[in-house]
């Protein structure tokens, strides 16, 4: 275990050019929280930070007013409006890109509210005026075509069709983990698992 001021000792020797990354779930444990909290403390002025917010534990002790975005996914941010917001915050806390204005007016900070494919949403006090009409900015997210790099998950699942085909008595080998482990040990589909 590392000792209760590691953390601390690190942010002190982080620059301007630094941003410190705290994960709101890792803060479930008080030892990490009393530790996360001292790094903050203890944070260089000018040195950025993120917080992945977690509902359970909320804004942590400590936080920068400056230089600090909290992110969260729609469904945290839900949850928090539920928590610490009105009727009204909660309302506008139901599509993404109104909860991103609703989380930075609830918490003083510019936010960053992810949405899976929709993208991401981020509200600011000093907002670009690319992609804004309302004080949200929209990122949307790249468009990727989807790859088995490995083609493992097609191999996976001709295993248990093969078997009979291969000369397995049927029920041999039951689960899918014994069907691949036994492919790759006996070289009846050569490459299917990895030698290491």
């Amino acid at each position: 275990m590392a000792p209760a001021n590691a953390w601390a000792d690190f942010a002190r020797t982080m620059t301007p050019h630094d941003a410190l990354y705290v994960d709101g779930y890792l803060m479930d444990h008080p030892a990490n929280r009393e530790a996360a909290e001292a790094a903050l403390r203890a944070l260089p002025e000018g040195v950025r930070v993120i917080l992945d917010v977690s509902p359970v534990i909320g804004i942590p002790d400590g936080l920068p007013t400056d230089g600090v975005i909290v992110s969260m996914n729609h469904r945290e941010a839900q949850e928090i409006a539920h928590q610490r917001g009105e009727a009204s915050v909660r309302d506008h806390c139901r599509e993404p890109r109104e909860a991103a204005r609703a989380m930075a007016s609830l918490l003083h900070r510019p936010v960053l509210v992810r949405a899976g494919a929709q993208g991401a949403y981020v509200c600011m006090s000093a907002q670009p005026a690319v992609n804004t009409t309302d004080g949200v900015t929209a990122i949307p997210t790249p468009r990727v075509e989807a790859i088995d790099t490995n083609g493992a998950g097609g191999r996976a699942l001709r295993c248990p069709g093969g078997l009979p085909r291969a000369g397995y008595p049927h029920g041999e080998g039951a689960s899918p983990r014994q069907l691949r482990g036994r492919s790759g040990v006996d070289g009846r589909w050569p490459g299917l698992v990895p030698d290491t």
